[in-house]
């Protein structure tokens, strides 16, 4: 938790708590705070410091999932360079053959990539002239349908890492509308309090609440 969020939460803690005092809470029921209304304010609290924790986690695991994603897509593409020089060796005697191997090595933006790669290893799959000069490097049809699966993977875990990253922003949404909402109750809480215990120092200090010189 941010510093400055860590203590909006705690003031805003110690507010609502204050008002388990007898004295306090007797004294708020006069302007309308009943049990109910305070109860609410509590839960307020709560729900702020719960997502405010969901979405530490959502930013972990989203994290964690760029991490994996990146990893596998750089190795991925290593692999992919070296199978077009590859490739380009083994089709240098043929000029139809050679037209299939893509020049293309950018990473960015990644649909084109992944494009790029599929319709490569896929080119490469559906034509059985090749395959013999493939073959005499040990580019075999069991390595190219490895090539497929291990970009399907990659793909994968592009899939989750943009799922992580909806779930990091929806969370972060629901987590700063309660973080207001809770912010809101307590601006009014204060100024009532302020209203209702005037200059009683010792009141207003439990509550939380600097005195205004």
């Amino acid at each position: 938790m941010k510093t400055s969020l860590s203590k909006t939460v705690n003031s805003c803690e110690i507010l609502v708590k204050s008002t388990d005092n007898p004295e306090i809470s007797t004294k708020l029921l006069e302007f309308g705070y009943t049990p109910e209304r305070l109860g609410e304010g509590k839960t307020m609290v709560e729900s702020a410091k719960i997502l405010i924790n969901r979405q530490a986690v959502e930013k972990s695991e989203m994290h964690i999932a760029n991490e994996e994603f990146f990893i596998k897509r750089d190795s991925f593409n290593e692999q992919f360079i070296k199978d077009t020089r590859l490739c380009k060796v083994a089709f240098s005697d043929s000029p139809d053959l050679s037209k299939i191997v893509p020049g293309y090595t950018r990473i960015y933006p990644y649909p084109k990539w992944y494009e790029v790669l599929s319709k490569f290893y896929a080119n490469l799959k559906d034509l059985p002239k090749g395959s013999g000069k493939l073959q005499l490097f040990n580019f075999t049809s069991d390595k190219i349908d490895s090539r497929i699966a291990e970009l399907e993977e990659v793909n994968d875990l592009n899939i989750i890492r943009i799922k992580e990253k909806g779930d990091s922003e929806a969370i972060i949404k629901e987590r700063d509308e309660a973080i207001d909402k809770m912010i809101d109750y307590c601006n009014d809480l204060r100024e009532i309090a302020r209203i209702a215990f005037g200059n009683n120092s010792q009141i207003l200090e439990k509550m939380g609440i600097m005195i205004r010189n």
